[in-house]
């Protein structure tokens, strides 16, 4: 049986009005809601002028790329965290700034950044490191329902 960890994800920037329901299907599926173990969401849920914040308990390896996938393709910025499973992966924050590759960080298990030692060699300057933890802290813009192009 595989793993099976808690996720949240806070997504952001502007989406089509026409890919609300689309993004609410990819949500039902992963078993993300709004609050720990809470409802399905609904169109109801789904708020212009916030943060989408949405999370799950029990989601297979964290994965939800599909969520993922779909906020790339529609320029939605997010923040996806996700809990580590003893012996096999460690917590990890995924954030896509709107452009560009996705970020890959070892989190705790609140989700805060961490760097390793080998890490930081890499880095190689004490400047490339905040930037580090820069990206590491970025925030969604909140989410803006805007009508679909016609």
């Amino acid at each position: 049986m595989a793993d099976r960890v808690s996720v949240s994800i806070t997504i952001g920037g502007n989406l089509p009005a026409d890919q609300v329901p689309k993004l609410i299907e990819l949500a039902n599926a992963s078993g993300l809601t709004l609050e720990w173990e809470g409802e399905a969401l609904s169109d109801d849920d789904i708020k212009s002028g916030e943060h989408l914040r949405m999370r799950a308990h029990d989601v297979t390896i964290g994965d939800v790329d599909e969520i993922e996938e779909f906020c790339c393709t529609n320029d939605l910025p997010f923040v996806c965290w996700t809990d580590g499973s003893a012996g096999s992966f460690n917590p990890e924050t995924i954030i896509w700034v709107g452009e560009g590759p996705r970020h890959s960080f070892n989190a705790t298990d609140d989700g805060k950044t961490l760097i390793s030692e080998e890490e930081a060699r890499e880095l190689g300057s004490y400047e490339a490191i905040l930037k580090h933890f820069a990206l590491g802290s970025f925030e969604p813009p909140v989410l803006t329902i805007v009508p679909t192009n016609s």
